[in-house]
């Protein structure tokens, strides 16, 4: 009877942590707009359960400003964040900064001592199968796989929400930045497709559609079709686990 009681107890204790688990997950990206010292920009602040991003880019022709992010904890009605990259200051990507956190509806307020935003809801507020985070794995080439360590320092990480997504290239130890990019996305019936809204290596790539085959395999995203450069491709992304 113990042992019934003590499975039991397990069993639903496993239950319930998986259930909030899912309940607690944040995948959002909110959004407005600011002025910065020559234009009006779009501010997006992307959450990925765990991960975030920073973003800012020209409204009248996508012309990239800045991205910075890395890791996240929810602590009461405060969120601390735990940069690991800065485009604009390498040595700030270890820097640690709290915001009071606030959502009421489909909008947040972000406030700390020194600024405060006030952000709406900007993605679709559903998931698809290929919600999550990612980092770079691996590649096909001439059909055969090559895996990649995603424990390294160097690191490209991707982060899809309902309907947004965003990669960023960036090292860990160094805090050097590579390049971003980012816009909306969809995946139905395995077809993967991003429109580009933002692309820190070529702004003439903005407003570009892109799509690809998709099949999840797994934790891992193997992803198929012509890059941004028009070159074939074959990359394979695995979920981040830490």
């Amino acid at each position: 009877m113990m042992k019934t009681f003590g499975f039991l107890f397990l069993f639903l204790s496993t239950l319930t942590g998986n259930i909030f688990s899912q309940s607690s997950a944040h995948f959002k990206v909110w959004h407005t707009t600011e002025m910065t010292d020559s234009c009006e920009a779009h501010y997006l602040f992307v959450m990925s359960d765990g991960y975030f991003t920073k973003t800012r880019y020209r409204t009248d022709n996508g012309g990239f400003i800045q991205t910075k992010g890395g890791k996240y904890e929810m602590m009461g009605d405060s969120i601390r964040f735990y940069y690991e990259f800065d485009s604009f200051d390498k040595m700030k990507a270890s820097a640690i900064s709290t915001y009071y956190y606030k959502e009421n509806g489909d909008q947040l307020s972000l406030r700390s001592a020194k600024k405060s935003r006030t952000l709406k809801r900007y993605d679709q507020q559903t998931s698809t199968p290929l919600t999550g985070t990612y980092l770079f794995s691996g590649r096909k080439e001439k059909g055969e796989i090559t895996r990649r360590n995603t424990d390294q320092p160097r690191k490209t990480m991707k982060i899809l929400t309902g309907n947004r997504f965003h990669w960023i290239a960036y090292n860990t130890e160094t805090g050097e930045f590579f390049g971003t990019g980012g816009g909306s996305y969809s995946a139905i019936n395995g077809k993967y497709s991003e429109n580009i809204e933002f692309f820190s290596r070529n702004n003439a790539r903005v407003g570009a559609t892109l799509t690809f085959d998709f099949d999840k395999q797994g934790g891992d995203w193997h992803h198929s079709g012509l890059s941004s450069a028009g070159e074939p491709i074959y990359e394979i992304w695995s979920m981040r686990k830490k």
